[in-house]
């Protein structure tokens, strides 16, 4: 983009790079900041299943640890 603004969320302050999901097209893509860029290849290598089962899970191991010390 003409005014060096990240496409997915309008950031200006860091320097922006491309991102394509295609090797066989690698013209189309999006230009990202670091953020959005990490964002995108979490998406792409499906990391946000991960995280939200490990978030789950580490929510389930809280509740029980909590639920043992409130009856001690």
């Amino acid at each position: 983009p003409e005014d060096g603004a990240c496409e997915m969320c309008g950031n200006t302050k860091w320097r922006i790079s491309y991102h394509h999901w295609d090797d066989l097209r690698p013209s189309v893509g999006l230009w990202l900041c670091p953020h959005c860029h990490d964002i995108a290849e979490a998406v792409e290598n499906r990391l946000e299943i991960k995280y939200l089962e490990l978030k789950k899970e580490v929510e389930t191991i809280e509740d029980m640890f909590c639920q043992t010390h409130a009856l001690a």
